[in-house]
């Protein structure tokens, strides 16, 4: 993207001539294809000094295609819902770490929460023996 790019796509902003994006040619990379990277943009804006207004401005606007502000598409879509941008690391009672996923979160790793299912089946199984008088 050159800054040619970024004020025809942002042309009544002021903070887009400060923006670093529009002072290099970083090529593609605020725009990577499907399943491409977003590492190389998220670093140069993490130096930029107007993220937040891209941000901003990108929340505002729903943008929906691109990299803004150091944050991808899915991630601007969690900020919108009142969310984290990104999964938040918790420890479950057993100290293991595992990703917050959604507004709430289930209290356990996967390795806590297999354990669990392995015993609820187990107690599921013997409930049913009982009722069933299978032996």
């Amino acid at each position: 993207m050159t800054a040619g790019d970024l004020h025809g796509l942002v042309n009544t902003e002021q903070w887009v001539e400060e923006a670093l994006c529009a002072q290099v040619d970083v090529g593609d990379i605020f725009f990577p294809t499907k399943g491409g990277s977003t590492q190389a943009a998220i670093r140069v804006c993490k130096q930029c000094p107007v993220q937040q207004e891209c941000l901003d401005y990108a929340l505002r606007r729903h943008e929906v295609n691109g990299i803004w502000g150091g944050h991808s598409e899915r991630e601007r879509r969690r900020l919108g819902q009142g969310l984290s941008p990104r999964k938040e690391r918790l420890t479950c009672g057993k100290g293991h770490e595992y990703a917050k996923v959604g507004r709430t979160s289930q209290g356990a790793c996967k390795e806590c929460r297999r354990e669990w299912d392995k015993g609820y089946q187990q107690r599921a199984a013997e409930r049913y023996a009982r009722k069933h008088g299978v032996a």
